[in-house]
């Protein structure tokens, strides 16, 4: 209906005007200005008139060739305003939902585009915790808006697998492990690496505070600066514990088989540990790139550009990339003394892989907000090194997700595991469930509260826009009744039950919509028909929070339209029945596939 209507505007616009212009149609803000609103400021420029102007002359031509289902044209200052027949709408919007499906709400602004999403990014020394729950549900959902307008998606993760942190954990093992393994320990593999790299820092910590009590040093009344140089200084340079990790790194560096063996080894653990929890969250990567294998690139692209003169040398040996002395403040190193790649030298040579890899027309990467300087930076370089492509980068930055004191267990006090978490949420679900006196065998109570448990979490986490920092509430985000994932897959359920006990009314033939004519029929209506450009809003903003509020619109949309007094659907007859029960499945299928884009399951019972 939207398109048909701009379609008419734009053909009169043309007949009127004599100029071809894409027309933008709106929602208006107040429903009793009508269906669409055409803000007429966007003809101003082309036109060379006040959009006051444009609306008045525009609204009569429109009105001399009227189309049958527009019903009134209002002007507003400059926004014409258009109220449509009823009867054309619904039965546009129903066509469209019922002929597309699943696949309604789709577009094609991406189409014969590629982008790559790389989110998770963990390293391989310890568990996935809450921190890579916000990562991963915020990259896939970011992944599943852009298939959702036609682009290509290739869904990477890059594994920080080497490094003094694996070490650290490596050389745990080797002192205190005594040949432990996940199937001697009945340990998941990225847990008890994650067990080894704690002990190494509880060891560490314990061999620092000996330290400081045989030096007899007070570092309590020392300044922060001078308590941090005292131990950088004096104690590291002592540590057995860093001499033997750093000891490793060097080992494995220069290709020691012994440690190459370790190093494999204790990674399977948790490779094979990171896809049980990506199983369980629903997540899956199409290409994997490892830090192992590309720590160092760059080094040659760095070298082109010191000949290019976009890098220079300094008379230690070191290499720096000269910046834009505004917004960056100093230049920026990428090669040391000793020729060795800084970080930032080693994500250069990987955006050049990727691309060799995929010749994408996107590459996002899904990363905190911590890191937001070193992504300027890294997309400058690119830009200077003359990585053209640049500026098909983008760093989708997020904040910090909390929980409140006492919810959960953590480990070590300090991270919420991923694995407890998913644990948690559906033990939370199962118990809401049980509460209500649903009537499920123990395999249907099993099945729905896992449903039900990650689409709470996961909607709780996507209902914010990526940079707000917020508080994860458990119990409040399995509240049936609240603004939650819950509350939405029982609008769902709820629409199945109604289906069920109506099974024989075929809506297949042409229904007459005319009779819904009540403010909650129009609501529902206009949210349904919204819902393509929902997804494209989302998808361009990178924001899910459009897509979660939308979907808890919709859902509270359904309810208010079916608890009305006089909507009894059930006791109705048939030809009354029928067009609220398309409404109805119209909006089923609504649901289903916006859950569907935040990887949450849209149960037929709950």
């Amino acid at each position: 209906m939207r398109n048909k209507l701009a379609s008419f505007i734009k053909d009169t616009i043309k007949n009127k005007f004599d100029v071809d212009t894409d027309i933008n149609i709106e929602i208006p803000a107040l429903a009793e200005h009508g269906d669409f609103s055409l803000p007429c400021f966007q003809f101003s420029k082309l036109l060379k008139k006040a959009p006051v102007t444009i609306a008045n002359d525009l609204k009569v031509a429109l009105e001399e060739n009227k189309n049958d289902f527009i019903q009134e044209i209002n002007n507003v200052g400059p926004y014409l305003n258009f109220r449509i027949d009823k009867n054309s709408y619904f039965s546009e919007v129903f066509k469209q939902i019922m002929d597309q499906k699943e696949n309604y709400g789709n577009t094609e602004s991406g189409k014969d585009k590629s982008v790559m999403v790389e989110f998770s990014s963990p390293n391989t020394n310890k568990p996935l915790h809450l921190g890579h729950v916000r990562n991963n549900l915020l990259g896939d959902a970011i992944s599943k808006l852009h298939q959702a307008c036609g682009y290509k998606v290739i869904k990477a993760n890059l594994l920080n697998d080497r490094g003094i942190h694996i070490c650290k954990a490596m050389f745990a093992w080797k002192e205190f492990g005594n040949n432990e393994t996940p199937e001697s320990s009945g340990i998941k593999g990225d847990h008890l690496v994650g067990k080894y790299y704690v002990t190494f820092e509880k060891k560490l910590k314990e061999e620092q505070d000996k330290f400081i009590q045989d030096k007899n040093v007070d570092l309590a009344s020392m300044e922060e600066r001078d308590r941090d140089k005292f131990i950088e200084e004096e104690f590291y340079p002592n540590s057995y514990y860093l001499k033997s990790a750093r000891e490793l790194l060097l080992k494995w560096e220069a290709g020691e088989l012994d440690t190459i063996e370790l190093w494999k080894k204790m990674n399977a653990w948790v490779f094979k540990g990171f896809q049980e929890t990506y199983k369980a969250l629903g997540i899956s990567f199409d290409k994997y790139y490892y830090e192992s294998h590309t720590y160092k690139l760059g080094k040659d692209i760095v070298l082109k550009g010191l000949e290019s003169g976009v890098c220079y040398q300094k008379e230690d040996g070191s290499i720096w990339l000269t910046l834009p002395k505004k917004g960056f403040g100093n230049d920026k190193i990428l090669l040391r003394k000793d020729g060795t790649s800084v970080y930032i030298t080693q994500d250069i040579g990987t955006a050049f892989l990727k691309y060799q890899d995929y010749k994408m027309n996107k590459s996002i990467n899904v990363v905190g907000s911590e890191q937001e300087y070193h992504f300027q930076v890294l997309f400058k370089a690119l830009e200077l090194l003359g990585f053209e492509e640049y500026r098909g980068c983008y760093h989708l930055s997020y904040g910090m997700i909390y929980l409140p004191e006492g919810k959960m267990k953590s480990r070590e006090g300090k991270v919420v595991d991923a694995d407890e978490l998913i644990i948690e949420m559906v033990e939370k679900a199962k118990e809401e469930i049980i509460s209500r006196n649903r009537p499920f065998t123990g395999e249907e109570l099993s099945s729905i509260s896992n449903i039900v448990g990650l689409g709470a979490l996961k909607y709780y986490v996507l209902q914010y826009s990526a940079k707000t920092d917020f508080t994860f509430d458990p119990k409040a985000s399995i509240d049936f009744n609240g603004k939650t994932g819950p509350y939405i897959q029982y609008t769902h359920a709820r629409i199945c039950s109604l289906l069920r006990q109506v099974s024989d009314v075929d809506l297949s033939e042409k229904i007459d919509f005319s009779g819904l004519n009540s403010q909650e029929d129009n609501n529902l209506l206009k949210l349904l028909e919204q819902f393509p450009y929902i997804v494209e809003k989302a998808c361009i903003n990178y924001n899910t929070s459009i897509l979660a509020e939308y979907l808890y619109d919709t859902a509270s949309a359904f309810n208010s339209f079916y608890s009305r007094a006089d909507n009894r659907i059930k006791d109705m007859d048939t030809e009354r029945q029928k067009p609220r029960l398309a409404l109805a499945v119209s909006c089923k299928q609504v649901i289903n596939n916006g859950l569907a884009l935040f990887g949450i399951s849209s149960p037929e019972q709950m």
